[in-house]
């Protein structure tokens, strides 16, 4: 049985719907950011100053997380469920 180009790409959207409805991806909130993929420093200064305008870098921290965001299934890894992350906070002083 061969599929013509419309069965695959429909095959192909569904699994990439599929994909993004199982996506566990990390949330931003008041002090915590993260951003995927590669960057310039200039590139996250500009997104820590959107984000807190004014604030100084004794009050953030940057850090990496390697986090699960997609699941295939129960007990089954696939390193391209992960996602490198960089993750900036804010740290809230009293």
């Amino acid at each position: 049985m061969c599929l013509t180009t419309e069965q695959i790409l429909v095959g192909i959207r569904d699994s990439e719907r599929r994909r993004a409805e199982n996506s566990q991806t990390p949330k931003d909130d008041e002090n915590t950011m993260y951003i995927s993929g590669e960057m310039s420093f200039q590139y996250l200064l500009d997104r820590i100053q959107e984000k807190w305008p004014g604030v100084s870098f004794e009050d953030i921290e940057i850090s990496s997380e390697y986090t699960h965001v997609y699941c295939i299934g129960y007990d089954l890894y696939d390193p391209s469920d992960y996602i490198n992350y960089t993750v900036i906070r804010r740290i809230v002083r009293s």
